[in-house]
């Protein structure tokens, strides 16, 4: 499933449809800057762009749960045996960027520095949603440091449903399920890698 938003800046979350939840339609931060656009006075609104992109991960993150829910009553056997994988498809746009990457101009998504490829990477069991005992991923909640790429994705699943790997330019990480530690019981891990930008 593929959620455009938050993808871009300026996609406001919807706030038109009775059966859209209430984190699609504001975070408290976003309230403040709806706010500020009805009352004069002083602007509460620090950072209206970062209060919209923050609803749309929220927004992002409801839908998901909805959809897991909606796979459980369909069919919980079905869920239980399932690998879910959530990812991002690049970095975000630096002028939504949090925390430590916050004051970084010009250095998030279409950039190469670490802010515009580095995404988040979930795997997760599917009996662990439904509240179950993790069969599939044995060791979850836990950070992993080992670098890994979108690609690798690919032969990790057919690595996990077959036991084996297609020859392409994919690495399996499907060690990473069982074993503990943040580099997968793995003795040696690459220390370089790279990425191209093209112009």
């Amino acid at each position: 499933v593929a959620f455009h938003a938050p993808h871009v800046k300026g996609l406001n979350p919807p706030r038109d449809f009775d059966d859209v939840p209430l984190s699609c339609i504001q975070t408290p931060a976003l309230e403040l800057c709806i706010a500020d656009g009805q009352n004069a006075g002083p602007a509460p609104c620090p950072d209206e762009d970062r209060s919209v992109y923050q609803a749309q991960v929220e927004c992002m993150d409801t839908r998901i749960g909805e959809l897991l829910d909606d796979l459980e009553a369909a069919d919980a056997a079905m869920l239980e045996d399932t690998v879910i994988v959530f990812m991002g498809d690049n970095g975000t746009p630096h002028n939504v960027s949090e925390f430590m990457f916050d004051d970084t101009p010009d250095r998030g998504k279409t950039t190469v520095y670490e802010t515009g490829i580095r995404v988040p990477l979930l795997v997760a069991d599917g009996a662990a949603w439904t509240g179950g005992v993790s069969t599939l991923v044995t060791s979850g909640g836990r950070d992993v440091t080992l670098r890994t790429h979108v690609m690798d994705v690919y032969n990790t699943l057919v690595d996990h449903a077959t036991g084996a790997t297609m020859p392409v330019d994919s690495e399996s990480f499907v060690d990473c399920f069982s074993t503990t530690g943040g580099h997968c019981g793995r003795a040696t891990v690459s220390q370089t890698n790279y990425t191209e930008y093209f112009n």
